[in-house]
């Protein structure tokens, strides 16, 4: 007994099953995907803007510089509001760099 045909419409049902799966499931995510492409464009755009008025302002050191820009490369935003005190303390030692020069 040939299997030729009945191996050809199994293989033909399968790739349109997958096929259809596949088309649906791009569909259906398509709208969420672009939704957090807009967003990330945003709070990347977001976070630029805030780079060059502070480092206009010299309020931002290099290292600071450095993490923002890290964090638009990679997209990993903490949006916890807690000040390191590591921070704090390099930032007033920049103010007063700042006010020395002046």
């Amino acid at each position: 007994m040939d299997y030729g045909p009945f191996a050809m419409i199994l293989a033909g049902i399968c790739v349109v099953t997958d096929t259809v799966i596949w088309l649906s499931i791009c569909f259906a995510f398509a709208s969420p995907m672009s939704l957090s492409g807009f967003h990330e464009a945003f709070l990347d755009n977001r976070i630029m803007r805030f780079l060059v008025e502070k480092t206009n302002n010299y309020r931002l050191i290099l290292d600071m510089r450095a993490r923002l820009l890290f964090i638009v490369l990679v997209g990993n935003l903490d949006l916890d509001r807690e000040i390191r005190d590591g921070d704090a303390e390099l930032v007033l030692l920049r103010h007063q760099q700042n006010d020395d020069e002046r």
